[in-house]
């Protein structure tokens, strides 16, 4: 029942932007009035399941994957936490997901060094 209520909310879901907003991963300025302004966080509000679920793999592709981990390192750059990019790369990831579940097509990853394109499935089975 898991997998069929997934897949029934990810039906619902017309856009990237619902989706992001959806897990939480829209970003929110604190702001009173019109003169405080505060820093930007991503809010609570959104399913923490989807965020927990993409933690680890965001770190691992921190590491291991050659374009996120030039995207982690950009955005880290100059940045006290180093969890701005983990963020940033758990939100690349689930807009990833949705646009190949969109798509229906499988994850290609480049291989820089020979050009050639290695076909490697999203998830285990």
């Amino acid at each position: 029942m898991g997998a069929q209520a997934n897949h029934w909310c990810l039906a619902l879901i017309n856009n990237a932007k619902q989706l992001t907003s959806y897990a939480g991963f829209d970003v929110v300025e604190r702001e009173s009035g019109t003169s405080v302004r505060g820093k930007t966080r991503i809010p609570k509000k959104g399913n923490g399941r989807i965020r927990a679920a993409l933690y680890f793999p965001a770190l691992v592709a921190s590491r291991h994957n050659t374009a996120l981990r030039a995207v982690y390192q950009r955005i880290n750059a100059g940045k006290e936490s180093r969890m701005v990019g983990v963020v940033s790369l758990q939100r690349k990831l689930l807009l990833l997901i949705y646009s190949m579940w969109k798509n229906d097509t499988v994850f290609q990853d480049r291989n820089i060094a020979s050009g050639d394109l290695e076909r490697k499935p999203l998830l285990r089975q």
